[in-house]
This record gives C-alpha cells, sequence and structure tokens, in this order.
C-alpha cells in the first residue's frame, strides 16, 4: 500500500509539472489530411448524385507517407487529441477523380459504399501516400434513394394524440372561463385548463414552514439543469464535424473540458435531491396524517411516480420516433435521424425504464439512462424509507451502515472490471460518439448501482433534518455552518479541477479509487450544502436560491431534461457546412439552447406533464 501512495504521489507531481503535449504546427496541419471534410450537400443533390458519409482508418503505404503517418500519431499521442489514424469524410461521389477507371472500379459503381471508399482511398494514395479503409458507413443518399421513412401508422397515431391533447386543453381552457363558480367543477376537465395550470406553475409561495424552508432546493435544480444543458452543449458541437480540428484539440486539453467531462457527476445532485424529498415528505406526510408508515403503501407510491414520468417521456419518444426527424435535413442531420431509429427499437424499455438495461449501447435519448437509474433507485428508496420510518432513531446508523458497505461494492466492482472514471475515458473521439461500446460508460457511469450512495445521501439528510426538528434544533446558533458552506465552494471547485490530474494515472488501483469516490465526494459536498441551505445558513446564497424564479424554472426540470438533448444536438446538426468550433460559438449555443430548451419545455409541462398529474391526484 505504501508503494501504491508513493507512486500515486510521483505521478501527480510529473503531471503538475509537465509542459505541454506536442502542439500541431501549422506545417503539419496543412501538409497533412484534414480529419474531417464535408462537400456541399445541398449542391450533391442538385447534381442527383450520392452522397456518402463514413469513418475511415488510414494506414501508410510509402516511404513518404510513413514519415507523415508517424508524425500524425506522435501529436495523437496524449489521449484527449484526437486519434489522427482516422479521418472523417462527407463525399460527393460525382466529385470523385476517375483517374483510375480500371475494370474492377466500374464493377464497383453499382455499389456507393465501395465508389466511396475507392474515392477517399485514391485521393490519400495520390496526395499523402497513405491509403484508407472504409471503417463505418453512415449512410449514402440521393434523389432516387434518399433514406428517407415513409409515415406509418405510429406516425399517424402519435398525430392523432398531439390533436386529441390539443383539444382536450382547448376545452379544458373554455370550460375554466364558462364554469359556474357556485357549482362544483368537473375535476377531468379542470385537469385540462391552461388557465388553472398556468396558475399553478407560476404559484411561488406555499404556506406551509416546512415546505417554503425547502425553498431552495428549487434553486439548486434549476442551476442543475443549466449545467446539464452547458455539458451537452459541447457534446453535441463535438459530435458535428468542426471546421479545425485543432481547435477542438485545444478545447480538449483545456482546463475548461476537464470541468465540462468532470462536472457530469453534478447530475447525482437529482437523484440525492429527490431521495431526501422523498424520505422527508414520507416522514412529515405520514406524522401529518396521524399513520404509521408501512410498505403496504409501497405500490402506490410507486406507481404514482411511475405516472407522473411515464406518459411525458413516453410522449416525447414517440415524438422522436416519428415526426422531428422530419423537421430539416443535410449532412450530419443523420445523427437526428439515428435518434428515431432507436426510440422505435427501444420505446418499450423506455416505458419499463430499463433502458439502461437492455442495449445500453443503443440509445433513443442520450440522456434517458438517468431517468432509467432516477426509477428503479425510487422503488428502493420508497422501501428502505417506509421501513426506517417505523423505528427513525435507528435509520441514521443503518444507513451509514448501507453507505459503507455500498462503496466497498463499488470499488470492488471498478476495480475487477477495471472501470475508469470520465474524465478518463471521455476523450474527444470517445464524446464524438457518446461513449458507445465504452465499458465504464454503461457499467459504471449509467449504472444503476454507483447511484446507489448518492440516494443514501438523501435519506440520510431527510431523517437527519426529521430528528433534528424533533430536538428543537436552533440552526442560528451553528454559525459555524454557513462558513463551512463558503470552505466547500472552494473545495467543489477544486475537486472538479483535480480531475486534470487523473488523466495522467494508469494504474487500474487508483482510477478505480477515484471513480468510486468522485461522485460521492461531490454528493457529500452538496448533501451539507443543501442541509445548511434549508435551514437558512449560507449567508445570502439563501435568499438567491430561494428566488421565485428559480421555483418555477424548477418545476419544469423534467420536461428540460427530455427536450434540451433535441435542442442541443438539432442546432448543430442542422448545418449544411462543418461548424465553427470556438469558446464564442459555444456560449452562444449555449444561451440559444437554454432559452430554446425553456421554450419547449413549459408547453410541455402546462399541456402533458400537469394535466397528467393533476388527473393522477
Amino acid at each position: 500500500m505504501a508503494v501504491r501512495w508513493l507512486s500515486l504521489v510521483v505521478v501527480l507531481v510529473t503531471a503538475a509539472g509537465a509542459v505541454g503535449d506536442v502542439p500541431i504546427s501549422d506545417e503539419l496541419f496543412y501538409r497533412a489530411p484534414r480529419l474531417f471534410h464535408l462537400d456541399d450537400y445541398d449542391r450533391c443533390q442538385f447534381q442527383n448524385a450520392t452522397f456518402c458519409m463514413g469513418v475511415f482508418e488510414i494506414s501508410p503505404e510509402g516511404e513518404e507517407g510513413f514519415k507523415l503517418y508517424q508524425e500524425m500519431m506522435k501529436v495523437s499521442e496524449f489521449g484527449f487529441r484526437q486519434n489522427r489514424s482516422v479521418l472523417y469524410r462527407g463525399i460527393c461521389l460525382a466529385s470523385c477523380d476517375p483517374g483510375d477507371q480500371d475494370p474492377e472500379a466500374k464493377l464497383e459503381e453499382k455499389d456507393p459504399a465501395a465508389k466511396f471508399e475507392r474515392c477517399v482511398d485514391h485521393e490519400l494514395k495520390k496526395k499523402y501516400d497513405l491509403r484508407a479503409r472504409l471503417q463505418k458507413l453512415q449512410y449514402c443518399k440521393s434523389k432516387q434513394n434518399p433514406g428517407i421513412r415513409k409515415r406509418d401508422f405510429t406516425d399517424w397515431l402519435l398525430a392523432a394524440v398531439v390533436v386529441i391533447i390539443v383539444l382536450l386543453n382547448v376545452v379544458g381552457t373554455l370550460y375554466d372561463f364558462k364554469k359556474d363558480p357556485c357549482v362544483k367543477p368537473n375535476k377531468f376537465l379542470m385537469a385540462w385548463s391552461l388557465r388553472s395550470n398556468w396558475n399553478r406553475l407560476t404559484a411561488v409561495h406555499s404556506g406551509d414552514q416546512r415546505l417554503d424552508a425547502l425553498a431552495p432546493i428549487h434553486g439548486i435544480k434549476a442551476h442543475m439543469i443549466l449545467l446539464v444543458i452547458f455539458s451537452h452543449t459541447t457534446f453535441a458541437m463535438t459530435m458535428v464535424y468542426p471546421h479545425d480540428e485543432r481547435i477542438v484539440d485545444d478545447l480538449g486539453d483545456s482546463i475548461g473540458a476537464t470541468i465540462g467531462t468532470n462536472g457530469t457527476i453534478v447530475v447525482q445532485t437529482f437523484t440525492m435531491v429527490s431521495s431526501f424529498l422523498l424520505g422527508y415528505m414520507i416522514l412529515t406526510n405520514f406524522e401529518k396524517a396521524k399513520k404509521s408508515p408501512n410498505v403496504k403503501y409501497w405500490p402506490v407510491i410507486v406507481f404514482s411516480r411511475y405516472m407522473r414520468m411515464a406518459p411525458t417521456l413516453i410522449f416525447v419518444v414517440g415524438l422522436t420516433a416519428t415526426w422531428i426527424a422530419g423537421l430539416a435535413s443535410g449532412p450530419m442531420w443523420n445523427l437526428v435521424e439515428e435518434l428515431e431509429g432507436a426510440c422505435r427499437r427501444k420505446w418499450w424499455s423506455q416505458l419499463l425504464f430499463i433502458n439502461n438495461i437492455v442495449d445500453p449501447d443503443d440509445r433513443c435519448l442520450v440522456q434517458s439512462w438517468f431517468f432509467a437509474v432516477e426509477m428503479q433507485l425510487f422503488m428502493g428508496a420508497v422501501a428502505l424509507a417506509l421501513l426506517l420510518a417505523m423505528k427513525p432513531r435507528c435509520a441514521l446508523r443503518v444507513i451509514s451502515a448501507l453507505y459503507v458497505v455500498t462503496l466497498g461494492v463499488n470499488f470492488a466492482l471498478n476495480l475487477s472490471w477495471k472501470m475508469q472514471p470520465v474524465v478518463k475515458f471521455a476523450t474527444t473521439d470517445q464524446v464524438r460518439t457518446m461513449a458507445v461500446g465504452v465499458d465504464s460508460y454503461t457499467w459504471m457511469f449509467s449504472a444503476t448501482w454507483t447511484s446507489i450512495p448518492s440516494t443514501l445521501h438523501g435519506l440520510f439528510l431527510a431523517f437527519l433534518k426529521y430528528q433534528l426538528e424533533k430536538t428543537g434544533f436552533k440552526p442560528d446558533k451553528h454559525k459555524w455552518i454557513t462558513k463551512m458552506t463558503y470552505i466547500l465552494y472552494g473545495c467543489m471547485i477544486t475537486w472538479l479541477l483535480g480531475g486534470d490530474l487523473v488523466k495522467r494515472i494508469d494504474d487500474p488501483f487508483w482510477l478505480a479509487v477515484y471513480a468510486t469516490l468522485d461522485r460521492n465526494v461531490w454528493n457529500l459536498m452538496v448533501t451539507f450544502l443543501v442541509f445548511a441551505y434549508i435551514h437558512g445558513q449560507g449567508g445570502y446564497v439563501v435568499p438567491y436560491l430561494s428566488w421565485g424564479g428559480f421555483q418555477i424554472m424548477s418545476r419544469v426540470v423534467f420536461p428540460a431534461m427530455l427536450v434540451h438533448w433535441h435542442v442541443n444536438l438539432m442546432s448543430v446538426a442542422a448545418y449544411p457546412a462543418p461548424v465553427h468550433v470556438t469558446y464564442n460559438t459555444m456560449m452562444l449555443n449555449l444561451v440559444s439552447s437554454i432559452m430554446v430548451t425553456m421554450m419547449f419545455s413549459i408547453p410541455l409541462h402546462l399541456l402533458v406533464e400537469l394535466p397528467m398529474q393533476k388527473m393522477l391526484s
């Protein structure tokens, strides 16, 4: 163990004092083939030609090609630079050089994929003394074969559902305006009243002292969804063809990229807050109703949560599987079309909230793994909270014991399966494919068991707050709590930045340690901050987070989580040419993504999510 500690110190000191990696000189950049090339898609369609897009693996052939290849590989040695043995091409086959029209090539004319490969290979051989082999064909399209799916029963069924929802909202709203105030209103129609739902969305004060104390949680949720949108904005811009791949490399090597990738752990805050609210509401509601908690209530609580999430989720999945892919076109629009195919294949696993387990690499919605994990953890959290609520005095000890056991199991799994933390496996190339085929993403990052500690954080906080209320805890007498929050702000930033040092570590033991502790150390700090905020400690941060605007925004977090990826991806996938990826364009896309996401989230909340919740209640 002492040797491991010494090796870790040596690695970190070396990394901290290391100079920059091999830069990409202008001479090499303009002498080597570009990683990304995109022909004019619209012009190709006008010429009635075939447009193909795919990924190629290159290899050297002659001496000059070997020297160039070696220089390219030297630039790519650092794992967070793009792999320069792989090229991305979108080619109009009409522009292919006909200079090598041998008999075999003429036979390939009827096979667009074969002609596509020969075209790219011929260009690289002629200009760079390199050879290309088609690694993945993404598509070949022409006017005769546009690759557009014909409308079927599912499309028109979803269209009918949309029409019915709109009509229900129109009828419900008119009924609300015209109803007799002296007559008891029809609950079904009132559930679809847009005016009533708007008033519920914009209501700020509850009047319940216990609930009002939880107001800062709204601000936390609002900030978390902004961070999620920011993270996915950068991911979407990494998935499309960039105008200058050197900028993408520079961004991938930057501290900002470390914060962005390591910052994905903030999504665990949603899990912690959700389990806290669950545990606290179970304790307070049973106390208010003067009923004894019992596991017999488990089916009712779980079914209620399922019906709050499933209708809105399956509605968005249905839209993705039918009409969304037809909203635009372009050379990079296949990224959206792939979502359509996945949602058609996996809609049932989304409905059952098992999509993170069943064919996890076939992703309908990139972020939907989180909904599956949330529902799976919710079922376990309800059972545990009901059992512990029977004897709340021993709850904190039981939860602490479960927490230690869970961390031990997760560490053992991470070590035996050689899992890597997100800052290690989230290279630019892996982000471009959304980590498809990466075991650490499937069986660690998006796995249910690695989020169990976050659930236990929330339940621990719920029982702690409930017990402190019973003992007459006076937070105003503990000024150290506010001082501790200021210290934690610095610790949280340091923890995110610390991921940059982890990039240089290759020891499986320490990678397993960090993969186990990464999100949990963060969540421990967030849990303490939530504890401080809901007790009015934290200085000016508490009234800031309690602002009414954040309360409104937090109510549309679920719809925002559902639709933001469509906004992030579609805004760049519709580009007809390579995208200029810079800090400025990223910030512009972030701001526009936030605004457009809210534009869609609020109607989705008012027209679909809230009516279903009110009908259930």
